[in-house]
């Protein structure tokens, strides 16, 4: 499979180098790309320990009379990148990027080498610093709390849940206006096109807040602009407004409509003589309409509802002044929750984020709401970050990332009654080691613990009443990786 991939890269590169003499000479063209083995071992996703039906168990971690505990999964994955960039004339760029990605000993099929990226960039048109980008393409705004994702949601061919996925890209048009310090983007991508056919009943939509079947003509948009000014010493600052639009309801008539203004900061405080002192943070206001079907509250009513909600984040982190560049960080993130007293929907839309908070939390806690193996989205949430690290040698780096999670707001569609929903989701502790064997070799150890708070536990003894009970167990991950880059 490898060398299939490289010899198509190879012949891609030619190809471009033939097709563009015709018409523009060829610069440069650059062959380039990555590879990465992956061991991933995880332990208790389900976080279900027993249940209990009558003081009698009929249930726990090895199934329902199984044998084996059917909640320990480990695999080796490995993922491929080659990528051609050609450097034409009159400031032409042409790159393509070739992804491959597979769990060792599944059947490989032709199929699985995929296009990751492909897009064409004029810069500099006409003399301007102007430039446009048209193609399947990355973009990623500030940290990627709102925009940064354009796969998810979706799953890859894997042996159990899966949060690690590499690829990342719309197909979009972006244009940029690069006038130091300033930077407006401004771009259209989309992100699905409907078939102009009847919905099949037994197809779900691959969408944000969507249960129901995919109707004729679906889309789904996602526009933005965003305006980059580099102050400096008084920081980098991002102005953005993002539209996301969606067809893709219960009703064919209906639209999902999601504005979003971010406003965004980071920067160092240059009165810190001793160390360094980072600071950063975002906050995004959400308006738009929310139609029938898309949440517990609309499915109900049969009606659409008016999107108010928030989100963002704050985060601080100091860095010692020593040779080994120990650091202490402090964050605090919020995703606005939907409150059942309210008249307007106020569950924050993630949009297309690619932040992680935690990397069992976002999978167990995440899935409650889009309910779709492989989708990592988080929303309704409260979460206090602490972090720490230290590079113990020049070539090696030990972070620690401790998250207490939190609902935003009690998650009413599990017990019936929101004043009965305990609202702590758990605590997590990410432990991660690299270690730069060269220039282009690099080795990788994970460890995450989940702790599950009280709102499993609660709430499922709740939807399930007497005599039922519950109790969970923690969910652990190890990863063990390497990773060349040439």
């Amino acid at each position: 499979m490898i060398h299939r991939l490289l010899t198509a890269v190879c012949a891609l590169a030619l190809v471009l180098s033939f097709s563009f003499s015709a018409t523009a000479a060829v610069q440069n063209v650059q062959v380039g790309g990555d590879i990465e083995v992956k061991g991933i071992y995880q332990s208790a996703y389900d976080i279900v320990n027993e249940i209990e039906f009558n003081n009698v168990t009929v249930y726990d971690n090895n199934g329902f009379g199984g044998a084996a505990d059917n909640t320990v999964h480990d695999y080796l994955e490995q993922t491929v990148r080659l990528y051609v960039d050609a450097s034409l004339t009159d400031n032409v760029e042409a790159y393509v990027r070739l992804i491959y990605v597979q769990d060792w000993g599944m059947v490989v099929n032709q199929d699985d080498v995929e296009v990751d990226l492909a897009y064409i960039t004029l810069n500099d048109i006409y003399g301007y610093p102007f430039s446009l980008t048209i193609g399947r393409q990355e973009l990623m705004y500030g940290e990627g709390f709102l925009v940064g994702d354009g796969v998810r949601p979706g799953a890859v061919d894997s042996a159990t849940v899966y949060q690690y996925d590499t690829r990342k890209s719309f197909e979009a048009i972006k244009a940029v206006w690069d006038y130091e310090p300033h930077q407006i983007d401004l771009f259209v991508a989309k992100i699905t096109e409907g078939a102009a056919v009847a919905p099949v009943a037994a197809a779900a939509p691959v969408a944000p807040w969507s249960n129901g079947v995919q109707p004729v003509d679906s889309d789904m948009d996602l526009y933005g602009i965003n305006w980059n000014y580099d102050g400096g010493m008084y920081g980098l600052w991002d102005l953005g407004l993002f539209y996301n639009r969606s067809n893709i309801v219960v009703a064919s008539d209906g639209e999902n409509q999601t504005w979003a203004l971010s406003i965004r900061g980071e920067g160092t405080i240059p009165q810190i003589d001793v160390g360094t002192l980072a600071l950063k943070g975002e906050i995004v206001k959400e308006w738009g309409i929310v139609e029938p079907g898309m949440q517990p509250v609309t499915a109900a009513t049969g009606n659409n509802e008016r999107l108010d909600a928030w989100g963002g984040y704050v985060e601080g982190e100091y860095t010692f002044d020593n040779v080994y560049a120990p650091y202490l960080g402090l964050g605090y993130i919020f995703m606005s929750g939907d409150n059942d007293d309210s008249d307007a929907i106020e569950q924050f839309n993630p949009l297309f984020e690619d932040e992680t908070y935690g990397q069992i939390a976002e999978v167990i806690y995440g899935a409650q709401y889009w309910q779709m193996l492989g989708d990592t989205s988080m929303t309704n949430a409260s979460i206090w970050k602490l972090s720490a690290g230290v590079n113990p040698t020049e070539n090696t780096t030990l972070d620690l990332t401790y998250y207490s999670l939190s609902a935003a707001q009690p998650l009413w569609s599990w017990t019936g009654d929101a004043d009965d929903q305990n609202q702590y989701i758990g605590s997590e502790y990410d432990v991660t080691f690299n270690y730069n064997y060269s220039e282009d070799v690099t080795f990788g150890l994970m460890y995450a613990l989940f702790i599950p708070g009280k709102f499993f536990e609660e709430g499922a003894d709740e939807v399930a009443g007497d005599p039922w009970d519950y109790s969970f167990e923690n969910a652990q991950e190890l990863v063990g990786s390497v990773k060349v880059v040439f």
